[in-house]
């Protein structure tokens, strides 16, 4: 893992939504342990807590859209719908989202 050779917290908050992302992401597509689950929850909080410190609209999006996936396959209905209801507004409705993330906003 590199890390940012800098003392700017915004350059870290960056640096840590996406490690955090990219794991939760991953942890969604195989078999997991209860501990794998624990991880994947903490680690799409953790993105979205970070995106929401210093990521653009698009980024708390996708961050929202990682939470309706986990929350999905975690069995949390509730909660992924209410995510999954945030993040799908916003995707099918700007025309200049790419059809591979409307696609998933409705997959989700």
């Amino acid at each position: 893992m590199t890390l940012p050779d800098t003392p700017d917290e915004n350059a870290w908050h960056k640096r840590f939504a996406a490690q955090a992302n990219n794991r939760a992401w991953d942890l969604t597509t195989i078999p997991r342990t209860p501990d794998q689950d624990r991880e994947m929850l903490d680690a799409a909080h953790a993105a979205a807590w970070h995106w929401g410190a210093v990521g653009t609209e698009l980024h708390r999006m996708r961050a929202t859209m990682l939470l309706a996936e986990v929350h999905a396959v975690l069995g949390f209905g509730a909660s992924a719908f209410e995510f999954a209801q945030t993040m799908h507004g916003y995707f099918a409705d700007n025309a200049q989202t790419p059809d591979w993330e409307v696609a998933f906003a409705h997959a989700i």
